[in-house]
């Protein structure tokens, strides 16, 4: 159920991810490829069809290694937060067999409870601030 992307997920994957984030097949691809690389994307499928992916993309604080994860649903919103817990276990074990030693993210409101659940908390809330700008 819980598995390492292959090259052949990647046109399915970029298709996701150009669809939820409005962005180019280019971008899409570049991300996933250069940012993310297949090596540290995790997927859940179930009957050959991909419910949610989880791109773990390498970064550092202090020389400490950690991941920001960053998951999507492949599938529409019917999918069970079971998947998405298990995926996100799942992807954070094999980072941290590769030494990974923290793990932040960037939580979609729909599933925040099934973050929640995995340990995240909400540190940092999105707020919209409208000031009027100054002319030079």
């Amino acid at each position: 159920m819980y598995q390492q992307a292959t090259a052949a997920d990647l046109p399915m994957l970029c298709n996701v991810w150009q669809q939820q984030l409005m962005c180019s097949e280019k971008d899409a691809k570049t991300i996933l490829e250069q940012v993310a690389g297949l090596e540290n994307i995790y997927l859940c499928q179930e009957e050959n069809t991909i419910l949610f992916f989880v791109a773990a993309i390498p970064v550092t604080m202090e020389q400490l290694p950690g991941v920001y994860l960053y998951g999507l649903s492949a599938c529409s919103s019917s999918a069970q937060a079971e998947h998405l817990a298990g995926l996100l276990e799942y992807a954070k074990n094999q980072q941290t067999m590769k030494g990974k030693g923290f793990a932040v993210a960037a939580i979609p409101s729909q599933y925040q409870e099934v973050w929640e659940q995995q340990g995240f908390v909400p540190y940092f809330r999105r707020r919209h601030l409208s000031r009027s700008i100054r002319r030079n």
